[in-house]
Order: C-alpha cells, then sequence, then structure tokens
C-alpha cells in the first residue's frame, strides 16, 4: 500500500492515506510512528514479552522515499518475532 502511495504521490503516506488499519492483538501494540519511523509494534503485556523487550516502539520499520522508490528499514534493540537460529544449543 505505502508502494503504491509512493509511486503516485512521491512521499511517504500515513496509515489514513494508504488505507491501512492496525491489527488488533491482545500480545502487540501497533503504533504510527513518524517519517522516519512509519510503524512501530511492541509487547503490551507482562505474560507475553519474548526478549524483555518495553514500548510500543520495540520493533520498528523506517521508510525513506527518493522520487518514486521507498526503502524500508527495519530496527529494534530486542530479538526478532522470527525464527533465526541463534539459540540453537543454549538451553533457555
Amino acid at each position: 500500500m505505502q508502494d503504491a502511495w509512493v509511486v503516485d504521490q512521491g512521499k511517504e503516506g500515513s496509515w489514513a492515506n494508504i488505507g491501512y488499519t492496525a491489527p488488533t492483538s491482545k500480545n502487540i501494540t501497533y503504533t504510527e510512528g513518524s517519517a522516519a519511523t512509519a510503524f512501530q509494534a511492541g509487547p503490551n503485556t507482562d505474560n507475553w514479552n519474548p526478549s524483555g523487550c518495553t514500548g510500543t516502539g520495540a520493533w520498528k520499520i523506517g521508510v525513506s522515499v527518493s522520487g518514486t522508490t521507498a526503502t524500508y528499514t527495519p530496527s529494534t534493540t530486542c530479538a526478532s518475532l522470527t525464527p533465526n537460529f541463534t539459540s540453537i544449543g543454549t538451553s533457555n
């Protein structure tokens, strides 16, 4: 949705501009950030916090626009939510 907006408008669009609605979850809070951090998510319960992260900006995706091309840059100081095999051979 963001890519289509960038091609049409030549700039980043807000969630309302691109027709995006954050999913609902009992475990994760999704928030719209600024242009530099267009998408943020973070754990919202004490019962589910896979990497000891706090705040709604635990996982972020930034968007930068050049002409009609958007570049997406993820950032986090927390563990990823997808398997990355970093814990193989260790016990928790």
